[in-house]
This record gives structure tokens, sequence and C-alpha cells, in this order.
């Protein structure tokens, strides 16, 4: 890219910007190329309707198409207010997980914004990273706005207004099968006040686990991971199959009362060792 705005931001830890932004918690992002000499990833992806490039280097997280204001964004993003030295110490002194962490410790739990979250989940249920990112692309060329980047049209993540003007004939247009009734009902809910961001996130999460569930096809699997990638709850714990798979082979008895403030994070290491490693 050229003649293009960017900034750079001090990582106190290095982050594998790949692994976190394709391991499962985002749907929107794609590697695009290499950093020339280093070898790290270029990932494209578009967050609230603009198109950024975001790679490391030197230390630094890069992200293009990207101005000083939109510092205090990619912060909270990439959850870099966090300190990941202190949790990854944590973390290390149970031998199991400090096996699963030294496998990527680079992964990041992103902070994303939460209706968009809420909808790719309710689209992940029993489906493919490759099928939810197809369903989520109908989605976002069909109801999102065009945004023209680098010779190319990309498509912002569509309203929760224009989805809730949708016929039943729109949304069949997703193939989406029986999750569509979920998202038709987050499209209703999500025009109340009691389920905006920011009235959830004043909730203790026992109770926004409980909340998110009023929604149809919201269960817990799908609460826990709106609760921890869409809203900023590093205790939740998305269980699924692998997840289910890693407990029972790694941590029978649960995990160490030390970790369950973040059991969230140590998830994300659980779940890609546990898929990746063997």
């Amino acid at each position: 890219m050229k003649n293009l705005p960017s900034i750079s931001l001090k990582l106190d830890l290095p982050i594998d910007v790949e692994a976190t932004l394709d391991c499962g918690q985002a749907f929107r992002w794609e590697r695009i190329g290499s950093v020339p000499e280093v070898g790290s990833a270029i990932m494209r992806g578009i967050v609230c309707g603009k198109v950024y490039d975001v790679y490391t280097k030197d230390g630094y997280l890069f992200v293009d198409n990207a101005t000083k204001k939109d510092e205090a964004f990619f912060k909270n993003y990439f959850s870099l207010d966090i300190d990941y030295a202190a949790l990854q110490e944590e973390m290390q002194k149970d031998a199991t997980l400090a096996k699963c962490l030294q496998y990527a410790p680079g992964i990041r739990v992103l902070r994303q914004p939460f209706e968009e979250v809420l909808f790719s989940f309710l689209i992940s249920q029993n489906n493919n990273i490759k099928r939810i990112k197809k369903i989520i692309n109908t989605m976002c060329e069909s109801w999102g706005v065009p945004v023209a980047y680098d010779g190319a049209t990309y498509y912002s993540f569509p309203t929760v207004e224009r989805l809730s003007r949708l016929t039943d004939e729109d949304w069949s247009i997703l193939h989406a099968g029986y999750r569509v009734p979920g998202l038709k009902d987050a499209a209703a809910k999500l025009s109340l006040p009691e389920f905006s961001a920011s009235q959830l996130k004043s909730l203790p999460y026992p109770e926004l686990f409980k909340k998110l569930q009023e929604i149809h096809g919201v269960g817990p699997k799908v609460a826990a991971c709106v609760a921890l990638f869409g809203l900023g709850y590093f205790e939740a714990f998305p269980i699924d199959v692998w997840i289910k798979r890693a407990m029972a082979e790694l941590f029978p008895k649960g995990l160490p009362s030390n970790i369950l403030p973040f059991a969230g994070i140590a998830q994300q290491y659980i779940f890609h060792y546990i898929r990746t490693s063997t």
C-alpha cells in the first residue's frame, strides 16, 4: 500500500497476528502477504466499516490505513492494555497449561464489536470456518456498505437496523438453515435498550451469561463466546467439542483456580493447542 496513514503500537510481548485473527474468534480477516525480510503475516480485515492491514515488525504492531485517532481502538481491539506477561507467568505455574501456552504464545483475545460477534457466533454453530466466513461475507455483501480499498471492494458488517428490516426471503439467501430464527431474533432484540452493549457490560458475568441466552439460538457456548470476544469478559470459558476433548485429556479436574479470572484467555491457548498440535 502507498500513501496511506499508518500507526505503530509498541508491544511488550510479541503478537502472532495470523494466529490471533484466524484462530476462530474473528471471521473477517485474511492473510494477504508477508512482511519483507521478516516473514510475519500481513492480515487484512474490515472493522467498523473501514479496511485495515495489520502486521508486526521490530516489536511494534502496525496498522495501515489508521490514524492517531484509531490508536485507542486498536489498543483495545488487541487487548494491549492487558498485562499478558503477568498472565502468562501465572499460567506457567501449571505444567500442562504452560505446554499449551508455549505452543502459541503470540495469540491474543480480541475485543470486537459486540453486534458482529453475536451474529457471527450464531452462524458458527455446527459449522466449519470456511462456511462461516462464506455466510458472513454473503450477509455483508448483501446488506453492508461497500468500501473501496487497494483496488477492491469490501463490505461493512450490516447494521442492526438494516438486519431488523429483512424479510424471510431476504434471510433465505444466506443458506443458514436453522440458524436464521436466531439471527432474526438477535436483530429484533438488539434494538432494545436492555440488549445494548453498554447495558450488557454493566451486568455481572453470571447475569450476562443468562441474559444473552434469552436470544433465540444462543446457548451456553455462544453466550460465552459473545461475552469473551464481544464484551470483554475474560472469565468466560466457551466449551465446544475441542475444548471438551482438551479438558477431558489435559484438565480432568478443571482449570487451576488461579486461572479462573482469565479462563477465556487460557481457553484460546488450549483451543489452539488441541486443534493443531496433534
